[in-house]
């Protein structure tokens, strides 16, 4: 499965467990507050709801963590001429250091093949990568 697809697919798994995390302690917190439980009843929701929504929250966190940094440190491709901008190597002609993210290049950085602005920069997709290779 190429990696785009993968994050995309991730970000969607992320959404889901946030959401059923965050139902779940609505659930318990509602459920605690009413007042109207016992404590087997208290016990019986901690374990349903409780438990599986402070779980849920643990990996979403992490998989939010992995999926910022990843997007942090993709190549980016000038929209104008088709520049590739690759983190790993930088930009030598303009003092970019290798191993500089997009987001940490100055904002009057301009493409060294076009002149355009870094605003004209977008994430590379995986497609692009794959004619590259085939050409």
């Amino acid at each position: 499965m190429p990696k785009l697809k993968f994050w995309r697919l991730s970000r969607v798994l992320f959404l889901i467990v946030i959401v059923v995390a965050l139902v779940c302690l609505v659930v318990t917190i509602w459920g605690l507050s009413t007042g109207t439980m016992n404590d087997s009843q208290r016990t019986t929701l901690l374990k349903i709801a409780g438990i599986p929504g402070i779980l849920l929250t643990i990996p979403a966190l992490v998989l939010c963590f992995v999926i910022r940094h990843e997007e942090k440190w993709q190549k980016m491709v000038c929209q104008v001429c088709g520049y590739v901008y690759d983190p790993a190597v930088g930009d030598p002609d303009m003092d970019i250091k290798p191993g500089t993210r997009f987001d940490k290049v100055h904002k009057r950085w301009v493409c060294p093949d076009c002149g355009a602005w870094k605003s004209e920069f977008k994430p590379r997709e995986v497609e692009s990568r794959e004619k590259e290779t085939v050409a």
